[in-house]
């Protein structure tokens, strides 16, 4: 799928409330074979460097705004990264590629959340969310 027509069909939810989506809508263990379906997908010289591509982006979950961003805004710039990153290592990323880098990162931050129910507190900080809903979600999440 084109990139234009995914920034389209993205746009007009939040990128937090994706990542929640996935964490409500996805266990743990279907959370892990998400990363490891998507990571055995890209081409062989960028499956060793998921990780680094994680690392790369999880600075950016500290920031309020990087929650609030537009979901099309969010896809449009983690894919511009995902396409230097793999072109640094000789990859041209065909469209499909730059979907799983940014999937990736996705069910990598739903990974964190179901591990460290304070990282989905904060996205739901982020969202506006209250405290109260924020409490119900956690102990409905255990």
């Amino acid at each position: 799928m084109e990139g234009s027509s995914l920034i389209q069909q993205m746009s007009g939810r939040r990128f937090g409330e994706l990542v929640l989506y996935h964490v409500k809508r996805q266990s743990l263990p279907t959370t892990i074979n998400a990363i490891q379906g998507l990571s055995s997908e890209l081409p062989a010289a960028a499956k060793p460097l998921v990780e680094r591509w994680i690392d790369h982006i999880n600075p950016r979950a500290l920031s309020e705004s990087f929650w609030q961003q537009d979901c099309g805004d969010a896809y449009q710039s983690i894919s511009k990264e995902a396409e230097v990153f793999l072109n640094q290592v000789g990859v041209e990323p065909s469209h499909d590629d730059l979907f799983n880098m940014f999937q990736i990162i996705v069910s990598s931050f739903a990974y964190t959340c179901h591990v460290e129910p304070g990282s989905k507190a904060f996205i739901q900080k982020a969202l506006g969310m209250g405290k109260f809903r924020r409490l119900v979600s956690f102990f409905y999440s255990k």
